[in-house]
Parts: structure tokens; C-alpha cells; sequence
């Protein structure tokens, strides 16, 4: 299922850019704006911790966004306060 010829077909049916590198060339020729935008910011991203915390990471992002988009507080104070709830819920849950 992981060769190159089976994702490069995966993507082809799904658009979900290939993990497999030889796929993901292949992928980025097809001068997809929406592929080559994803390949590109592979080229900085850091895997996110595998770790039970990053649950309040995720659950503090939700609320940061809906207040940010909905205009409910700046998108800095939203930042402020998704950070403070963050911590405070690792603190609570993941510390003894």
C-alpha cells in the first residue's frame, strides 16, 4: 500500500498529498497549487509531540480560532487566553 505507485494512485483519487517522497514528486509536478502549497510548508513543519497533553493544545486551538474568526476578541487576545487555559489545563490534568 506504501510504494510509490500506490501513493501516488492514493493521491490521485484523494488529493491527500503522499507521505512517501518518490510519490510526492511525482505529486508536485502536477503543478497543483493546493499540492505544491502543502509540499512546500513540509519543507519547515515539526511534528507535533505524540504526547496526551497535545489534547489541550487542540481543544485551547478550537476556542482561539471561533473567538479570533468570530470577532469575539482580537486575535491576540484569543492567543492570550487559549495559552492561559492551555497551561492551566496541563497543569490540572497531567501534573502531580
Amino acid at each position: 500500500m506504501l510504494n510509490d505507485q500506490n501513493a501516488y494512485h492514493f493521491y490521485e483519487e484523494t488529493n491527500e498529498v503522499p507521505a512517501n517522497l518518490a510519490a510526492r514528486k511525482k505529486a508536485d509536478k502536477q503543478k497543483d497549487e493546493l499540492t505544491s502549497a502543502v509540499i512546500k510548508q513540509y519543507e519547515t513543519a515539526t511534528p507535533t509531540p505524540n504526547i496526551p497533553e497535545m489534547a489541550e493544545v487542540w481543544t485551547g486551538a478550537e476556542s482561539l480560532i471561533f473567538d479570533a474568526a468570530s470577532g469575539k476578541k482580537s486575535a491576540q487576545q484569543s492567543a492570550d487566553d487559549a495559552a492561559g487555559v492551555i497551561k492551566e489545563n496541563i497543569k490540572e490534568k497531567y501534573t502531580k
